[in-house]
C-alpha cells in the first residue's frame, strides 16, 4: 500500500491523503478518480509520502486514469509554478493541461480523455473463389449485403461503418447483418475530428512572395536563437499591415527543422481561422487547433494529435498554451496587448506571461506581437529582458491610411445615427469606386438603454447594477454581463408613463442607419449578437474576402486580425466610448484599438482611408492614434502611469469580496484591508477597500482593495498570507477572489 498526495479541482488551497493499494505509485500530475465527500472526482497525483493523517480513515484510490505519464517534467514546473505565482489551487491549474472535461465529477465522465470512438469496418482477407462464389449465390436475395460485402472486400484501410454505408445508401442493419454471418469485421476505434477540415471551413491564402528586408532581419534572429538554444524572448513590434504573420510562419518553419514543437496563440476564436489557414497552408495537416469553440470531441481529438506527436504545431486561444507538447522550442503570442489573454476565472492567469515563462522554463523562445504592444511588455524591451524586432514598414512600400479626425461637437452635423456628414460622404465614394468599408463601434445592441422621458426611469438588471442595452431584433433588454433578458415594457414601471426612449447607440442602430442611406449596400454586422453560430466568424471573413460584402459594422471583432485588401474605409463611429472607463488601462486599450482597427484600411492596391469621430479631437490619445505614433504615446502615458504607481512600474493584485449580502462583503473587505494594513511592509501600499466600478455583478456584491507592490516576491508573500486566512477573513458566506496582474479591475 502506498500513500499518495493529491490535488483536486477544487477552490481548496490543500492537497488530500489517499491510499493506494496496489501497482506503482502514479507519476506527478496523473489522474485518478478518488471519492469525496459523496462524490467521485478525478484529481491529480502529486507526490507519495509517508506521513499518515492522523484523526482520520484514507479513502483508497478508486482508479488510476493515465498509464503513462501526461505531464512532461517541466509541464509539471510550470504548473506548480503558475500555482505559486497566482494564487490558486493546484487542482484547478492542473486541470488545464488535460482536455475540458476529463478532470472533475468522475461519474460524468470517469477521466477519460473525452476522445471520439467510432465503429469502424475492417478490411476483410480475399476469399477463396469457391468461397467467394457461395456468398454470392448466399447474397443474391440481399442485394445491399451483398454491395456492402463487396465493398469491404476491396478495403486497404479501416473506415468509419457510418462513412460507408452512407457511400453504398445501405443502412446500418445491412452491417449488423453481415456482422452476425460473419462476413463483416468490425471494431471501435478512435477518429480524428477536423473542425477546419470540411470545404470553406477556412479563408484563402494569397501568395505572399519573399519576405521584406525587416521581415528577413526579423527571422534571421529568431533562426539564430533557435540555434543556440538561448531561451530568449522577443518582442515583434510592427505597425499593422507589415507582415507580422509572416515571421511567425518562418519561425514556425524554423522550430520543425529542428523536430522541435510549437504553440501559436491569438486571443479570440474569431481569429482562429485566418491564422489557422495561414498555418495549414505551409505545414498541412501537422496543425492542430485546440478553443473553446470546438465541440468536446474536436478537443479531444487534437489533444491525442499533439500528445502523439502527430501534430507538433498548436494554434488556439490562451487554453491551448498547455497542450501536451511535451517540451515548446517556439512559443508565439500575437496581438500580445489584448486582455482577452486573461483568464476571468481561477487561476486567473496571463496568458501573454505564461507563455515567455514557460518557453524560458523549456529552454524554447518566445515571440510577442503587436503593432501596439502592452506597456508591460514594452518596458520589459526597453530594460533588455526582451529582444526588440521592428517592421517599421508595411509590405509593398503601402503607405498607413490617412487618419481625419472629425469633431462631432464642432463638425460635420450628423445625418444619421453614428454617421457625420464627413462619415456619410466617404462610405458613398468608397461604395462608388467598388470599395469595401468597416464601421467599428464597440458597443452591440440599437441603443445603449431604455428611459423614461417623464420620470428618468432607466431600465436595470437585477443581478446587475448596470443598464439594460436595447436590442431591436427580438424586442428585448439584454444585461451583457449576466445575460438576464426580458421583455420591452409598453409602460414605465415607476410612473406608468408612456414616454419610453432609446438612449445611445449600438451596432444595431448603426447598421439601420447606414442600411437606410445607402439601400443598395450589402450590409452585414460582426458582434456577439451575429456570431453565435460555430461558423459565423469564418463565414463573415471569407464573404469579405469574396467581395460579398459592401459594408461590415462591428464591435471590436472587426478590429484585428483582419486582412482584406478589399477593405479601403474604416469609419470609427465613437472613439471615445471605451476613454472614460474607471480604469486605469482606458487610455491605452482605447489607443490600441483605434490603431488596430485603422490598421485594416488600405492593406490592398488603393490607399486607404479612415474617418474617426470624436468629441476630444485635442485629448492625446486621439492624436496619437490618429498619427499612427505608438512612442508618442508611449512616452506620454508610461510617466503618467509611474507617478500614480501603476504597472509597468508597480506589481498589482485586485482583491474581490463577493457575496449574496452586501453587508457581509462591506465587512469581510474592511477585516481584509484591516489584516494587510496591521501586517504592513515598506513596498506595499493599498487602495480602498471600496465598492467595485461593477458593485453588483451575476447576484453577487462585489467590494475590492488594490494592492501595489515595488516588487513580486512582497506582493507574493502578502497574498498567500491572504489566502490561508481566507475562511477567518471572509467567513462561509463571502468568496475572496485573488487577481494578480489584473487587466481590469471593473
Amino acid at each position: 500500500m502506498a500513500l499518495i498526495r493529491v490535488a483536486l479541482p477544487l477552490p481548496l488551497h490543500r492537497l488530500f491523503t489517499y491510499r493506494l493499494d496496489d501497482g506503482p505509485a502514479p507519476a506527478s500530475g496523473t489522474r485518478v478518480v478518488v471519492p469525496f465527500g459523496r462524490r467521485r472526482l478525478v484529481g491529480f497525483a502529486v507526490e507519495s509520502t509517508d506521513l499518515e493523517p492522523q484523526g482520520v480513515t484514507l479513502k483508497r484510490i478508486q482508479r488510476v486514469v493515465d498509464e503513462a505519464p501526461v505531464l512532461s517534467e517541466t509541464e509539471w514546473g510550470l504548473a506548480e509554478w503558475m500555482a505559486r505565482y497566482y494564487v490558486a489551487p493546484l487542482g484547478l491549474v492542473l486541470r488545464l493541461f488535460f482536455p475540458a472535461g476529463s478532470a472533475g465529477e468522475a461519474d460524468r465522465e470517469e477521466g477519460g480523455d473525452g476522445a471520439p470512438r467510432r465503429l469502424h469496418v475492417l478490411p476483410m482477407p480475399p476469399p477463396l473463389e469457391a468461397e467467394r462464389a457461395a456468398t454470392e449465390a448466399a447474397l443474391a436475395r440481399a442485394p445491399q449485403q451483398r454491395r456492402l460485402w463487396r465493398a469491404a472486400l476491396e478495403l486497404e484501410a479501416p473506415i468509419e461503418q457510418a462513412v460507408l454505408c452512407e457511400t453504398l445508401d445501405v443502412s446500418s442493419a445491412v452491417a449488423t447483418a453481415l456482422v452476425a454471418k460473419g462476413l463483416l469485421r468490425v471494431e471501435v476505434m478512435e477518429v480524428t475530428l477536423d473542425p477546419y477540415g470540411r470545404s470553406g471551413a477556412l479563408p484563402e491564402v494569397a501568395d505572399e512572395g519573399e519576405p521584406t528586408a525587416e521581415q528577413a532581419a526579423a527571422i534571421r534572429e529568431i533562426r539564430g536563437s533557435l540555434a543556440a538554444g538561448d531561451g530568449a524572448s522577443f518582442l515583434l513590434q510592427g505597425i499593422t499591415g507589415s507582415g507580422k504573420t509572416r515571421v511567425y510562419v518562418e519561425a514556425v518553419a524554423a522550430a520543425l527543422e529542428r523536430n522541435g514543437r510549437a504553440i501559436v496563440l491569438v486571443p479570440e476564436i474569431g481569429l482562429a481561422a485566418p491564422t489557422v489557414a495561414r498555418f495549414r497552408a505551409r505545414f498541412g495537416d501537422r496543425v492542430a487547433v485546440l478553443h473553446s469553440g470546438l465541440s468536446r470531441g474536436e478537443r479531444a481529438s487534437a489533444w491525442n494529435r499533439v500528445r502523439s506527436g502527430e501534430a507538433p504545431v498548436v494554434v488556439g486561444a490562451r487554453s491551448a498554451l498547455f497542450a501536451p507538447v511535451g517540451r515548446a522550442a517556439l512559443v508565439i503570442v500575437d496581438e500580445e496587448h489584448e486582455t482577452a489573454y486573461k483568464q476571468d476565472e481561477t487561476p486567473r492567469y496571463l496568458a501573454r506571461d505564461v507563455a515567455v515563462y514557460r518557453a524560458s522554463l523549456e529552454g524554447g523562445v518566445a515571440i510577442l506581437g503587436s503593432a501596439t504592444p502592452s506597456l508591460e511588455t514594452r518596458s520589459n524591451a526597453d530594460a533588455g529582458k526582451y529582444r526588440r524586432l521592428s517592421l517599421p514598414d508595411r509590405i509593398a512600400g503601402r503607405p498607413l491610411p490617412a487618419v481625419e479626425v472629425v469633431d462631432l461637437a464642432r463638425e460635420g452635423a450628423i445625418v444619421g445615427p453614428g454617421l457625420s456628414d464627413v462619415l456619410e460622404r466617404a462610405l458613398a465614394q468608397a461604395l462608388d469606386a467598388g470599395d469595401q468599408a468597416l464601421l467599428f463601434l464597440n458597443r452591440r445592441g440599437f441603443a445603449s438603454f431604455v428611459q423614461c422621458v417623464d420620470c428618468g426611469w432607466v431600465g436595470a438588471c437585477p443581478n446587475c447594477r448596470i443598464s439594460l442595452t436595447f436590442h431591436r431584433g427580438s424586442p428585448r433588454l439584454l444585461c451583457h454581463y449576466c445575460d438576464h433578458r426580458e421583455p420591452v415594457p409598453d409602460a414605465c414601471p415607476a410612473c406608468s408613463g408612456r414616454g419610453l426612449d432609446t438612449r445611445g447607440l449600438g451596432t444595431q442602430q448603426v447598421e439601420a442607419a447606414v442600411a437606410a442611406r445607402f439601400p443598395a449596400a450589402r450590409i452585414e454586422r460582426m458582434d456577439l449578437d451575429t456570431t453565435g453560430a460555430k461558423w459565423s466568424h469564418a463565414h463573415l471573413y471569407r464573404a469579405m474576402q469574396a467581395r460579398e460584402i459592401d459594408v461590415l459594422v462591428g464591435t471590436q471583432m472587426i478590429a484585428k486580425g483582419f486582412d482584406l485588401p478589399g477593405v479601403a474605409l474604416v469609419g470609427v463611429v465613437s472613439a471615445d466610448t471605451a476613454l472614460h472607463f474607471p480604469d486605469f488601462r482606458a487610455t491605452e486599450r482605447t489607443f490600441q484599438l483605434l490603431v488596430q482597427v485603422a490598421g485594416r484600411a488600405g492593406r490592398g492596391e488603393r490607399p486607404g482611408r479612415v474617418v474617426l469621430q470624436t468629441y476630444l479631437p485635442e485629448h492625446f490619445v486621439i492624436t496619437a492614434a490618429a498619427a499612427h505614433d505608438y512612442e508618442a504615446f508611449y512616452r506620454r502615458e508610461t510617466p503618467d502611469r509611474e507617478a500614480l504607481g501603476y504597472p509597468p512600474a508597480r506589481r498589482l493584485a485586485n482583491v474581490v469580496a463577493s457575496g449574496t449580502h452586501a453587508d457581509r462583503v462591506e465587512a469581510a473587505i474592511g477585516r481584509v484591508a484591516d489584516h494587510l494594513t496591521a501586517g504592513a511592509v515598506d513596498g506595499l501600499a493599498l487602495v480602498g477597500p471600496a465598492p467595485c466600478p461593477l458593485e453588483r455583478l451575476r447576484g453577487r456584491w462585489r467590494h475590492h482593495v488594490l494592492l501595489k507592490a515595488e516588487s513580486p516576491a512582497i506582493l507574493e508573500r502578502a497574498l498567500w498570507d491572504l489566502a490561508r486566512r481566507e475562511e477567518e477573513l471572509a467567513g462561509s458566506a463571502v468568496r475572496l477572489e485573488i487577481d494578480r496582474d489584473p487587466l481590469s479591475l471593473l
